[in-house]
C-alpha cells in the first residue's frame, strides 16, 4: 500500500537505526476520505483526521516528517524539516483546547520535545482555537495554518520559523 502511495509511513525521530527499527512508524492515508471509508467507528476521531490533513500539507510543502518520543515518555506529532531550506518545525495537532486533559497532554508533549531538541518555538494546530502560550508556542487554527504554510518550492513560513 505504501508502494502504491495510498499510505505513508512516518518514522520516529532518532539518529539510531536500531531505535528506528524497533519503534513502529505512524501510518497516514493519502486522503481523509479513504481513512473514513476504511475504518469502522462508532464515533469520528476528528483529531486523527486533522493530523492526517497536517501531515499531507507538510508533505505537499516539501517537508519530511518524523514523530518524536521524548525520554520523558511524551510524544510530539511532527518534527518537520524542509528538504531544500532545512527549516525545521515542531508541530502538535489537537482537535480542540476545551478538553483540558487532552490539551495538557498535547502541550506537555510539545514542551518536552522542544526541550529535548533545543527548539525555541513550537506550533499546536487545532480546529478553531488560536492563542500564544508563553510567547514560544503558537496555537493556530487549521484553516490559517493551511493558508500560511506554503506549498511547492517556497520554503518560507511566516507563522512559526523555528
Amino acid at each position: 500500500m505504501t508502494d502504491a502511495f495510498l499510505f505513508y509511513k512516518v518514522p520516529i525521530h532518532t539518529r539510531s537505526e536500531k531505535i528506528r527499527l524497533t519503534n513502529p512508524a505512524k501510518i497516514y492515508t493519502i486522503d481523509t476520505g479513504l481513512l473514513n471509508a476504511m475504518t469502522f467507528r462508532n464515533s469520528y476521531n476528528y483529531g486523527q483526521l486533522l493530523e492526517t490533513m497536517v501531515f499531507m500539507h507538510l508533505r505537499r510543502g516539501g517537508y519530511e516528517a518524523e514523530y518524536v518520543n521524548t525520554t520523558d515518555g511524551y510524544e510530539a506529532d511532527f518534527f518537520a524539516r524542509h528538504k531544500i531550506s532545512g527549516e525545521t518545525q515542531l508541530i502538535q495537532v489537537c482537535w480542540e483546547m476545551s478538553d483540558k486533559k487532552t490539551f495538557e497532554r498535547e502541550l506537555r508533549g510539545l514542551k518536552s520535545a522542544m526541550d529535548e531538541l533545543s527548539l525555541s518555538k513550537g506550533t499546536i494546530v487545532t480546529w478553531d482555537d488560536e492563542t500564544d502560550i508563553e510567547n514560544k508556542i503558537k496555537v493556530i487554527p487549521i484553516w490559517k495554518w493551511l493558508l500560511l504554510l506554503p506549498t511547492g518550492n517556497n520554503p518560507v513560513h511566516p507563522v512559526n520559523p523555528v
